[in-house]
């Protein structure tokens, strides 16, 4: 009865979510500023479904009132947004580097992309995708319409925590940090490590979770199984399956020379 439960727990959340593909990518100078971006693609599926039924909505209401209607491609930046949301945000001048690329093709594409003046800072990135989050719940914003694009949806929990990554000397790695409290990472590894159901299976099959590091110095070697070495560059790249079960694949340590 456990098994059956379980099985049907997960076919609930992938079917609520559809299945995606995460890729993290980092490119990194010697001065420790870089470009750091992150891609959620959700495969067909309710959830991809409903976004794109809610932006054709909203475009017939535009149509209606004699406005063009919105491409279903749409490039976010955040500096335009009010003063008033900005105040709200835990660094206002991480807005002025972030950009939000939405692109609808049998599916949905996030792509996050943020430029940092310093590797340590990242994590102002992360914390500001969380307060996006909140502020989107707000009742007053929703009916506004100040951040009128698709919800971030949890992306720490999506992540299995927050990515924190660090450069010194001839070391450069990466870590998750989780929230106190939040065991979310590792109930999705129990609720997937031990499923033979072949729906789940089926509905994984080809997910991925893929992490690219472009750095400043040639690459010595890695510390975890499965990333692949190309002078300066690092890739890695797990069935996400796998990492649902083992989040600590994508935490790595990279000697550099």
């Amino acid at each position: 009865m456990k098994t059956i439960l379980k099985s049907l727990f997960l076919l609930c959340i992938l079917s609520l979510t559809g299945c995606f593909d995460i890729l993290e990518e980092l490119w990194l100078n010697k001065d420790q500023s870089g470009r750091y971006e992150l891609t959620v693609t959700m495969g067909s599926g309710p959830m991809a479904n409903m976004i794109q039924y809610a932006q054709q909505k909203a475009n017939d209401s535009l149509v209606a009132i004699g406005q063009p209607p919105r491409p279903m491609d749409t490039l976010i930046y955040l500096t335009d947004l009010p003063d008033s949301i900005k105040q709200m945000m835990p660094y206002p001048e991480v807005l002025k580097n972030l950009e939000i690329q939405l692109k609808m093709e049998k599916g949905v594409k996030f792509r996050f992309l943020y430029a940092f003046s310093h590797l340590d800072s990242l994590y102002q990135f992360f914390e500001t995708l969380a307060a996006i989050e909140e502020i989107q719940q707000d009742s007053a914003i929703k009916k506004s319409k100040v951040l009128d694009f698709p919800e971030v949806a949890n992306m720490q929990k999506m992540l299995g925590g927050t990515p924190v990554m660090h450069w010194k000397g001839k070391a450069f790695d990466r870590t998750i940090t989780r929230e106190a409290g939040d065991d979310s990472a590792e109930f999705m590894g129990e609720m997937f490590s031990d499923t033979d159901e072949p729906m789940v299976r089926m509905m994984m099959r080809n997910r991925s979770y893929e992490l690219k590091f472009h750095l400043p110095r040639n690459v010595k070697k890695v510390s975890t199984a499965g990333y692949e070495v190309d002078g300066k560059d690092v890739r890695a790249k797990f069935p996400l399956l796998d990492v649902m079960k083992d989040r600590s694949k994508l935490e790595c340590q990279i000697n550099l020379k």
